[in-house]
């Protein structure tokens, strides 16, 4: 049975506390995430508006875009995009994130009091 650092077991409420405070931790996570979704969206939904005033296009084209960019987002993981994204674009830096050392672009890097962590990191 785990104990505490005093050496004594932990009780139900014990237990139940340190959940709660868990929870509590996963639920701001979730909050972040909706909010970074939300961003995203809006930022999607004005990059097609602009596009769409600058050089019309189908809603075909710009579907078949998306399935095939979600495609290569399922078949190869989110580090096979990132590892692509980085290639796409030599001239940004790479950075190392702290937490899993992995090398990412720049743009990928929130830096925060512990440390410059990949964004991949970031939300986990």
């Amino acid at each position: 049975m785990p104990q505490k650092s005093d050496g004594q077991p932990y009780s139900v409420v014990d237990a139940i506390n340190r959940n709660a405070d868990e929870l509590g931790t996963v639920e701001q996570q979730v909050a972040a995430m909706r909010q970074d979704i939300l961003r995203l969206r809006s930022m999607y939904m004005g990059l097609v508006e602009l596009v769409r005033d600058k050089a019309p296009f189908q809603q075909a084209e710009l579907d078949a875009h998306v399935q095939k960019a979600w495609s290569m987002i399922g078949a190869h993981g989110p580090a096979a995009v990132t590892a692509a994204q980085a290639a796409a674009h030599p001239g940004e830096r790479l950075r190392t994130c702290g937490r899993c050392g992995k090398q990412v672009p720049a743009s990928q890097i929130t830096v925060l009091a512990g440390g410059e962590l990949c964004d991949v990191c970031v939300n986990t």
